[in-house]
């Protein structure tokens, strides 16, 4: 029978690997032994490793990126994420305040296709379900460092153990990371994209006795970096602004998870608080001498969320079951000021928005499965949602009058989900799945009367047909799926032609279908053999810009790609001697819904090699990444004409220490 996974996952016991390879649906699980040997060290890098999975990078940390999976993602700031990050069982809010490294991990897992009914937060396109190490009653201590290109450093440490034997335990980790940046500012003759960072976690687990478990974790991030933008017209790693770029972020979080067993049921509630604070994001508009062109954005997000769920404790030979309930509240400040120099007069335009928007959200979300024959299990799952948004905005202008915005409303979902799984045999599972996932509407803080703010909830039928295999004795591991989504309303956030008037407008209808294929072998003793290929053929029917009325056709949406596709070959010795040489390659990716072909990234490919020796207590490690020095651009914006270029050539080494 299928065996509903936990959302945290503590350890990798071979039970709780068992659940995941049973579930009927598309999984990539990189445990954190697999992500070092991978070296992927953020979120941003998943796509190197995960089907279908397209993440444009701004170069900002996680400000304005875009995380899409088969077609579906967010828009760069106005709409709720459809890729949902979870930490420990927490969910994040907006994408902005997505936390990209990865810190002492215990496994990541990255599902495909809608997730509303498994998981509190609304996920119409997939979760990236990040679990951390959590302390036991044996003490460990690691500590890392490593220098690469550009005057990059990283400095990592753990340790974590018990407090009371059996009972009580501690995990702290912490990262320092440094680096000069690879873009040239000729004009001030510096490094445009210097970067500095802190993050740190400390987790406490309490578990008196095995009916119990409680786990609360506070973190703590802090960046000080520049700009890693450039002007398309130019060299992509040189800029000439004149004055340096600007990015200081704050983040904390606190989480409290605790679990009970009672009545043979297993009750649990999580408790989370996250805090994003961005001030200032100062940069540019010109990216050229000229002064008086300045963009100032300043931003602070809160969110709290409450999750509940209850499951049976031991699940049922014929009958399993899962059932929850979800609250957030999220305020979202933000504060944004343009300066512009209008010759002959000087530097006499501006432009200010002060905006508030407030989100509730209350759903209630299960999923039932019966077994039949021992060989058919039925899924039968539903999610009821409700969000409520309220938003406040003030608008001053050199251009035109004060433009103030009020505007409240409600949007209800409801979400159902059958799915079928059937054991062929112990080694072959075949599944299906049929159901609607959404993304709600919302209320844009950067349109002005008359055109109305307000955007619709973005809905999709997604079908998905899969077989998860296992030969020789599990030596060769292969996976397909293939998936159709209909897609109405979908979200496409759109820029003015001038000034900086955003919105987000819906094109009527969209198609999105495709394949995923991933393979592991492991021919001989230490050599491990992996690859995967993505396609997604994702197209909107019919997309009107609201600014100009311009409608275009069967066009790509913006941010997702064609494909993504990778291959590894991975060798290790018994003495504790490590290779790894790996390539992986990303499809044809528009930036706007026009398909501009200045803003299209065409296809590119990544060549990276890891070697090294690690024994019980110390391990040194050469590594490279971007062998080819190929030049791409993780993103392109198009009202600055903009874009954010990709890292070049790297070489780096990195020495490790165990105890």
């Amino acid at each position: 029978m299928t065996t509903l996974p936990r959302s945290v996952v503590i350890g990798t016991n071979a039970a709780d690997q068992n659940a995941l390879r049973r579930l009927p649906t598309s999984i990539t699980r990189l445990s954190g032994d697999q992500l070092e040997r991978a070296n992927i060290s953020s979120i941003t890098e998943l796509a190197r490793v995960a089907p279908n999975l397209s993440q444009s990078d701004a170069g900002l940390r996680s400000f304005a990126d875009t995380y899409t999976v088969r077609g579906l993602g967010n828009t760069e700031f106005l709409s709720d994420p459809a890729m949902v990050l979870y930490v420990d069982d927490a969910p994040f809010g907006d994408v902005a305040s997505y936390t990209t490294d990865l810190l002492a991990i215990d496994h990541v897992e990255v599902y495909r296709g809608p997730q509303a009914t498994r998981f509190g937060k609304d996920a119409e396109a997939g979760v990236i379900n990040i679990v951390t190490r959590q302390p036991t009653d044996k003490f460990e201590a690691e500590a890392s460092a490593s220098e690469a290109t550009f005057n990059t450093q990283q400095y990592r440490a753990l340790a974590q153990g018990p407090l009371l034997k059996g009972a009580l335990g501690l995990s702290l980790a912490g990262q320092y990371a440094v680096s000069d940046g690879f873009i040239q500012n000729t004009f001030l003759h510096s490094h445009a994209d210097e970067r500095e960072g802190f993050n740190g976690r400390a987790s406490m687990r309490w578990t008196p006795n095995d009916n119990w478990d409680a786990r609360f974790t506070a973190t703590g991030d802090r960046f000080n970096d520049g700009i890693g933008l450039v002007s398309l017209a130019g060299n992509p790693r040189q800029t000439m602004s004149d004055f340096p770029g600007k990015l200081d972020e704050g983040v904390n979080s606190q989480s409290l998870r605790v679990t009970r067993v009672w009545s043979g049921l297993e009750l649990a509630s999580v408790t989370a608080r996250r805090d994003f604070h961005l001030d200032p994001f100062k940069f540019d508009l010109d990216f050229s001498p000229l002064t008086g062109n300045t963009s100032i954005v300043k931003q602070l997000e809160v969110q709290w969320s409450e999750e509940l769920r209850v499951r049976p404790a031991v699940p049922g030979e014929e009958w399993n079951w899962l059932t929850g309930f979800f609250f957030s509240t999220t305020d979202n400040l933000l504060d944004q000021r343009a300066d512009f120099f209008v010759p002959p007069s000087g530097p006499a335009a501006s432009d200010v928005i002060d905006s508030k928007v407030e989100s509730e959200t209350y759903a209630l979300f299960g999923e039932c499965t019966r077994t039949l024959w021992n060989k058919l299990d039925v899924t039968l799952g539903l999610r009821l949602d409700g969000t409520t948004r309220k938003m406040r905005r003030e608008h001053t202008s050199t251009f035109g009058p004060p433009a103030p915005i009020e505007a409240a409303g409600s949007f209800y979902n409801a979400a159902p989900k059958l799915t079928l799984g059937y054991h062929l045999t112990e080694e072959i599972r075949l599944y299906g799945s049929t159901g609607l996932g959404f993304k709600p509407g919302g209320f844009s803080s950067h349109i002005d009367p008359p055109a109305s703010p307000k955007f619709n909830t973005e809905k999709v039928w997604a079908s998905e047909f899969g077989v998860k295999s296992a030969w020789l004795d599990g030596k060769v591991n292969a996976n397909l799926s293939l998936f159709y989504f209909d897609i109405t309303d979908y979200q496409v956030e759109q820029f003015a032609p001038t000034g900086f008037n955003v919105t987000i407008a819906s094109a009527p209808s969209a198609t999105s279908l495709g394949s995923e294929f991933e393979l592991s072998a492991r021919p001989v003793a230490g050599l491990t053999l992996s690859g995967f290929f993505g396609y997604t053929a994702v197209r909107l029917d019919r997309f009107t810009d609201p600014f100009t009325g311009t409608t275009v056709r069967n066009t790509h949406p913006p941010f997702a790609s064609d494909f993504n596709a990778g291959v590894a070959a991975q060798y290790e010795q018994k003495s504790g001697l490590f290779g790894r040489l790996e390539y992986s390659a990303v499809g044809d990716t528009y930036y706007d819904a026009a398909n501009t072909p200045s803003l299209k990234q065409s296809t590119y490919g990544l060549l990276g090699a890891r070697v090294g020796f690690e024994g019980k207590h110390f391990g040194l490690f050469l590594f490279a990444k971007n062998l080819t020095d190929t030049g791409y651009f993780t993103k392109k914006v198009p009202p600055l004409n903009a874009g954010a270029p990709g890292r070049p050539r790297t070489f780096g080494v990195m020495a490790k220490m165990r105890y």
